[in-house]
Parts: structure tokens; C-alpha cells; sequence
């Protein structure tokens, strides 16, 4: 039997609790950048509300895919898909256009002269 082509084969990587679950509101905003989840045992709140955005970031810049279904008092399962071939990566374009303009290192470790 011939091998799929690689841009067929996917990762796949899959989280699973059984913790307090995630309210199905909260859900459709658990990757908005500060999003705090209002915890139906009123248990302490921890971190800032930015771990979800920036991974949800990374895995879209390597073309993947990141989704949560959860149940509150049942627990959560996260699943992150990643295409089997990539495109090479690059820069925002905000980081590209400072490399682009950085001044050249050439006189950044002193002079001998």
C-alpha cells in the first residue's frame, strides 16, 4: 500500500483532564489575550489570561490547529493538529522591517583602530 503524500500526514497531539471543565461561554473566548475564565468553584485565580493566545498564536504560524471542548465538572481535552509538511517560516512583518533596517553589526563590538 503506497504512503499517503506528506502534505496528508498530520500530528496530532491531544490533552485530556478530568478537572472542573470549562463553562461552555467561556469557551468561545478562551483565546481572546487576558480572558479569565470564571471558575465554578471559585477556586483562586492563577496567571494572566495570555498562555492559550500565544499558543494558539505559535500553532497558527506553523499552520496547525488548536481546539477545546470541555464540559464544566467533567474536565477538558485539547487537541493540536499540525500539517505533515510546512512552509518555511518567517518573521512578522513588524519583526521582519527591524532586521531589515537594524544597523549592521560590524561597529557594535568596538573598533580596534
Amino acid at each position: 500500500m503506497p504512503l499517503p503524500s506528506p502534505s496528508l500526514l498530520m500530528g496530532k497531539i491531544t490533552i485530556q483532564d478530568s478537572g472542573v471543565g470549562i463553562a461552555a461561554d467561556d469557551l468561545e473566548q478562551i483565546f481572546r489575550p487576558f480572558f479569565d475564565t470564571a471558575d465554578p468553584h471559585g477556586a483562586a485565580r492563577i496567571g494572566q489570561g495570555l498562555g492559550l493566545a500565544i499558543v494558539q498564536e505559535l500553532i497558527q504560524q506553523h499552520e496547525g490547529s488548536i481546539t477545546i471542548a470541555s464540559a464544566v465538572d467533567h474536565g477538558t481535552t485539547i487537541t493540536i493538529q499540525f500539517p505533515g509538511s510546512v512552509r518555511q517560516p518567517r518573521l512578522p512583518e513588524h519583526l521582519s522591517a527591524l532586521l531589515v533596517n537594524a544597523p549592521s553589526s560590524a561597529g557594535l563590538h568596538g573598533s580596534t583602530r
